[in-house]
């Protein structure tokens, strides 16, 4: 669901099929503001026996600052493919709604990205407009983990803020002077990197909070800053994963960390501003995991930032937290350093846990069932 700041009071609702809704004070309409259902791929058709859940679709909507005057607006969406190699192509798009702002022209649409994407996950999709008055695009890494750290030859596993009232080189769009890659190697377009599936982002005053979705043992819920490297697939929190190697890696991780040093361990390229004396709480016991499984008795918390913890609570019983958080910072420049927050899942199954994924149900040792305030994708 988005907003428009043209002083109406309506909310447009986003289907993952192709169409956008508009919710006024008179109820639902029920005549789409959009539809590109005949744009779109054919969403939960076609899909690999592996993939449970289609992840394309209609993925993310935008509404420039000024659209009460210029009436411009941005989706994301999963369109068909141009290619037997392809499973669809990733694009973003540009349209304008009419003048008095009640429907959109479809035909008006002006693509900035068409991208070729190969597999049927790890899209992310969320689009939003930062107080800078730039645009920021989430990408997902495709499902191909190594794209998190290819910087110089595509953009999945990042976050994106491009320039819609200008134009670069002749590209759709401009280039902001500050990105953190211009002037130097990789792509201009690039804000922030490092990033599995950041599938849900928005704006808190000037900052941007993205949920990131793990593959094993953490769920990430990062604070991004401007040339902020997220570490995966070599990190997935603050654990060193098992991806050691690919064609797209650009950093080595050193040994994994044990609980009370691994908010001071990063890959070991990537610069950092000296980071400030902060005390941290020991752990009852360190923990312990495998791919794919993970195990702990206590909870640790390293608290390692200049950042105001987020407000966001583990829930569940009381008498024994579901989840550790920590919070430590990684970054490619050394301007600002990145803030990471991640949850740890509790897998064993010695005890009634399930998975403690976003909006996934589970159940705690002593037989109470919680649930999370969102969905997720894996």
């Amino acid at each position: 669901m988005a907003t428009a700041d043209d002083g109406t009071d309506r909310r447009f609702i986003v289907d993952q099929i192709g169409r956008i809704y508009v919710h006024g004070p008179d109820g639902l309409d029920p005549e789409p503001f959009l539809d590109l259902t005949d744009r779109l791929v054919a969403v939960g058709q076609n899909l690999p026996n592996w993939v449970a859940y289609d992840e394309r679709g209609l993925l993310g909507l935008a509404f420039h600052p000024e659209f009460a005057q210029n009436r411009r607006f941005y989706v994301r969406y999963s369109a068909p493919p141009d290619d037997d190699e392809l499973d669809h192509r990733e694009r973003l798009s540009e349209f304008t709604a009419t003048a008095d702002g009640t429907r959109a022209d479809p035909e008006s649409e002006r693509v900035l990205l068409d991208l070729p994407w190969y597999r049927p996950l790890h899209q992310a999709g969320t689009i939003e407009f930062g107080p800078d008055g730039y645009l920021y695009a989430a990408l997902g890494d495709g499902l191909n983990p190594f794209n998190g750290q290819d910087i110089t030859d595509n953009f999945k596993g990042s976050i994106l803020r491009l320039d819609v009232d200008s134009r670069t080189d002749g590209k759709p769009y401009g280039i902001p002077a500050d990105n953190p890659l211009v002037g130097s190697e990789g792509l201009d377009e690039h804000y922030a990197w490092g990033l599995r599936n950041p599938w849900k982002m928005a704006f808190s005053g000037d900052r941007l909070i993205v949920g990131d979705v793990g593959q094993a043992t953490w769920e990430e819920v990062n604070v991004i800053e401007r040339g902020g490297n997220y570490g995966w697939p070599l990190k997935e929190g603050f654990t060193a994963t098992t991806h050691r190697s690919g064609p797209a890696t650009r950093a080595s991780v050193s040994s994994s960390p044990t609980a009370a040093n691994r908010s001071s361990t990063r890959c070991s390229n990537f610069r950092t501003s000296p980071r400030p004396a902060t005390p941290s709480a020991s752990p009852s016991s360190a923990a312990t995991s495998t791919p794919g499984r993970s195990t702990r008795s206590g909870t640790s918390t390293s608290l390692a930032s200049s950042h105001v913890p987020l407000p966001i609570q583990p829930g569940g019983c009381s008498s024994r937290p579901h989840r550790s958080r920590v919070a430590g910072r990684s970054g490619r420049s050394s301007s600002p350093t990145a803030t990471r927050w991640g949850y740890r899942s509790s897998r064993s199954a010695s005890t009634a846990t399930r998975a403690t994924c976003w909006g996934r149900q589970r159940r705690c040792p002593r037989g109470r069932s919680h649930s999370s305030r969102a969905s997720s994708t894996g």
